[in-house]
């Protein structure tokens, strides 16, 4: 069993181990109990302060928006008749992209000919479509925007 006058002691080495570290966490110069406890106390009170300031300077911040991210289209001519449709986001939406697109082509009368889809990280679709009648690559960029605006993007 230990010892009585031993366990006091070690009760005090532990106490002084203590307040040494409190002293170093507030940057206290006294060895005084009383006045490192006080100083810890103005710290405690100091940064609970700081915390509140940057609580309400917080609440007066402007919620940013969330922007979509951008998709990408590039239309490509292929010869007189045929184009490149190469269309890319990194947009959740994306999985819903492609019957979007597809059907907003075919709804304009154009032939898609070819078509690649990939959803790996971002959606990614490849397309080669066919052109009945003469239609500039920025009314087929058009097409594809607003195809994609349905989903609530750009």
């Amino acid at each position: 069993m230990a010892n009585p006058s031993s366990i006091k002691v070690q009760k005090k080495k532990q106490l002084r181990r203590s307040l040494r570290t409190l002293r170093n966490l507030v940057h206290s110069n006294s060895n005084d109990v009383n006045t490192i406890l006080s100083d810890a106390f103005v710290c405690i009170i100091d940064s609970v302060k700081k915390i509140e300031e940057l609580q309400k300077e917080l609440q007066t911040m402007v919620p940013i928006q969330h922007q979509p991210p951008p998709v990408e289209v590039k239309v490509e001519e292929q010869g007189e008749s045929k184009y490149q449709l190469n269309v890319t986001s990194p947009s959740e939406d994306g999985k819903n992209y492609f019957t979007l697109i597809v059907g907003a082509i075919e709804e304009k009368g154009i032939n898609i000919i070819s078509a690649s889809v990939s959803r790996l990280f971002w959606f990614n679709m490849e397309a080669i479509v066919e052109v009945t009648q003469a239609i500039d690559s920025s009314v087929l960029t058009e097409i594809i925007f607003k195809a994609i605006g349905k989903c609530g993007v750009n």
